[in-house]
């Protein structure tokens, strides 16, 4: 069974739900799925990637519908936009540009086919736009944080209201 990245439903009775300092949501295994979150970040190589990213947000999304029929679906994915980028595999580093194209290169390409081949297998679907270079000192940035935050907290808002009305 694929595993959400975030799953909120109904606590399995005979276990126990460990609730974290600072935090309102207890963790524990749940019956069912009643808000199922999944969460992908595209950071380079976002095109070469595309294909693999759509089908697992799709299957994603059919794993929340098979286990609750009216499970409310979310995606929230990250997209970078950076004008360099060093990719680290074991002791090798590719540094973008050089070896393949920088993020902010692919960034509206896969934005796009995100939007065309993936938001309707969700309730709602959220695209982070941020800057990361993953050169130390790891510097991170929203490319519009205010915009990112209105869009986050409408989709929070909007995904609380369709609980209400579905639970």
């Amino acid at each position: 069974m694929r595993r959400g990245d975030g799953t909120f439903g109904e606590k399995v009775a005979s276990s126990n739900a460990n609730k974290k300092t600072n935090f309102n949501v207890a963790k524990g295994p749940t019956v069912n799925v009643q808000i199922g979150v999944e969460v992908k970040i595209l950071a380079t190589a976002m095109i070469k990637q595309i294909d693999r990213v759509i089908n697992d947000l799709f299957k994603q999304a059919r794993e929340f519908e098979r286990v609750t029929s009216d499970a409310i679906s979310v995606a929230v994915v990250g997209v970078n936009h950076s004008s360099k980028y060093t990719s680290h595999e074991g002791d090798r580093t590719y540094d973008k540009p050089g070896s393949g194209p920088a993020p902010s290169k692919e960034a509206s390409k896969a934005i796009s086919e995100l939007k065309s081949n993936a938001t309707q297998y969700f309730d709602e679907f959220l695209i982070v736009p941020f800057e990361a270079t993953n050169r130390s000192p790891y510097p991170f940035s929203w490319v519009d944080k205010r915009a990112t935050t209105n869009k986050y907290s409408a989709v929070c808002q909007r995904t609380l209201t369709e609980y209400d009305s579905r639970f």
